[in-house]
């Protein structure tokens, strides 16, 4: 079965060429020099946001389609050019509105530039004007897959470095003022070299840019499915939206804390937290032997008030770091007793070896 496939972002560089593109010389297809233009100066104003140059529809033979949505599809595509395979991101839909969300979308992720986030090689329009994507192809399996594979906790608690993987790329998002709105473990790749790449940022939203007000508006419909519904119904997957979501109240970096607190909750039990009482889960949890630092940890990522919440993913991602070091975490109040047990466990040998010398 061919690989999952995944896309990203551009970068600052590439989005000024995506969007400035000068006309591509009438040469041969393997004419390399021909296809690449220098970035012209960043004119004053405000920047294009329409990919207006006309693509090369033989550069890309397509392979194979990987999936499709309301709104696009996503293909496997060989690049006769470069002679590699890559994946195909394209527009279905003509609707004025999708292609506005879909050009949004290339602009918010253009600013972000981390491991965790698949680059875009090219993008642009096929002559019939359908704005597209060529991206890195990404060799991998969903971690929702990998997750649903294991059946206790402690074989999925295996992932949680994963999770704190995408921790790590959101508050790279975070402090950047993006937020994804649509996180969940069939949006994040484990990558056959074991790389954690966050997909599906269609949903994103810059918060410093003003957008069409009805981007949070609701309340959301939800139903039984866990899944995205068509567009226009909602924004974001039910099970994993922060209730402020749900209530269709703007939603900020704290909606993505939230998701992520979901995620840890699959992997330590099978409780959705949507379905339980805070308090109920905290006992659950320590009854199945999950860690008290971590039950802490996916507490306060799942508080209903999300001004109880870690405010962003990078306080999140802080806190999953020192959780596996063995270090203390931020999001709890240790007594005097607990610190002591913390200390022994953290320095079991240092600690057995100053008893043994007490008894001799």
């Amino acid at each position: 079965m061919a690989s999952p496939l995944s896309w990203g972002i551009v970068s600052d560089h590439l989005t000024t060429q995506v969007t400035e593109l000068a006309t591509v010389d009438a040469t041969g297809p393997g004419d390399l020099t021909a296809r690449i233009t220098p970035p012209r100066s960043r004119r004053p104003g405000p920047p294009r946001t329409a990919l207006t140059t006309p693509r090369d529809p033989e550069r890309y033979e397509i392979l194979a389609e990987h999936g499709r949505g309301g709104l696009g599809r996503v293909s496997r595509a060989h690049d006769q050019d470069l002679g590699r395979d890559v994946a195909i991101k394209e527009m279905l839909s003509r609707d004025h509105a999708a292609e506005a969300r879909f050009l949004r979308e290339a602009l918010i992720t253009a600013r972000l530039e981390h491991p965790g986030i698949v680059p875009v090689h090219e993008a642009g329009r096929w002559p019939d004007g359908t704005p597209f994507y060529a991206m890195k192809l990404v060799s991998g399996r969903p971690l929702s897959e990998l997750i649903a594979e294991r059946t206790t906790a402690l074989a999925r608690l295996g992932l949680l470095h994963h999770v704190t993987a995408v921790a790590d790329a959101i508050a790279y998002a975070h402090n950047r003022s993006i937020i994804h709105r649509d996180l969940k473990p069939a949006n994040v790749i484990v990558g056959d070299f074991g790389e954690t790449i966050v997909i599906d940022w269609g949903l994103a939203k810059d918060l410093s840019a003003s957008e069409p007000a009805d981007e949070d508006r609701g309340p959301y419909r939800t139903s039984q499915s866990t899944e995205l519904t068509s567009a226009g119904a909602i924004l974001g997957t039910p099970a994993y939206m922060a209730p402020e979501q749900l209530r269709g109240e703007p939603a900020d970096q704290r909606a993505d804390v939230f998701a992520i607190g979901t995620m840890l909750c699959e992997l330590c039990s099978t409780l959705r937290p949507s379905l339980i009482e805070p308090a109920l889960r905290h006992r659950t949890l320590r009854r199945a032997g999950i860690d008290e630092d971590l039950v802490v940890i996916v507490d306060k990522a799942l508080e209903p008030d999300p001004r109880r919440r870690y405010p962003d993913a990078g306080a999140l991602a802080a806190d999953l770091k020192a959780f596996t070091s063995g270090a203390r975490i931020a999001a709890r109040r240790y007594s005097l007793f607990a610190m002591l047990a913390h200390w022994l466990r953290r320095h079991r040998a240092l600690a057995l070896s100053l008893a043994a010398a007490l008894v001799v």
